[in-house]
């Protein structure tokens, strides 16, 4: 994987067991960190992260009323990224900021086109389902996401 400078430091990311769907939990300081874990944990479900170089960026920006709208619609710009344009992502630069009682988030993805020759690819999300959906705010501005997604 090419090193990618000012990423965001991701968290934890733990993959759990489920039937058919991919079932993750991420813990991180801070919501930019958490945002960036999710995003991580959403591409180790669809490819091996580690071969994915991050040569070509895109800009992501979404707004939620709260931390959790919020992550949705992040994950959701990235899921619409990886399936209009192709791409696996592997780094994200991330910033949050307060927006009109609500937050935004500003982002970059760094990945590149999608190389079956290369990627091994695990499965494609398809969509963040709600179902099982939970993030809770921990002591010490941490936060820990419970995501399912539709494979």
């Amino acid at each position: 994987m090419m090193e990618v400078d000012g990423v965001t430091s991701i968290g934890q990311i733990t993959i759990l067991e489920h039937t058919a769907d991919g079932l993750v939990e991420v813990e991180a300081k801070g919501l930019a960190s958490l945002l960036a874990t999710a995003g991580t944990a959403m591409f180790d479900l669809m490819c091996d992260r580690q071969m994915v170089e991050g040569k070509e960026r895109i800009e992501i920006e979404a707004c939620g009323e709260d931390e959790l709208s919020l992550l949705i619609a992040w994950l959701k710009e990235l899921i619409f990224a990886y399936s209009t344009k192709g791409m696996y992502f592997s780094a994200f630069q991330v910033r949050v900021e307060r927006d009109d009682g609500g937050f935004k988030v500003r982002g970059r993805a760094f990945g590149e086109l999608v190389d079956a020759k290369r990627h091994y690819s695990s499965g494609e999300v398809k969509m963040l389902t709600y179902h099982q959906m939970e993030l809770t705010k921990l002591a010490g501005g941490k936060f820990r996401a419970r995501l399912l997604f539709d494979m």
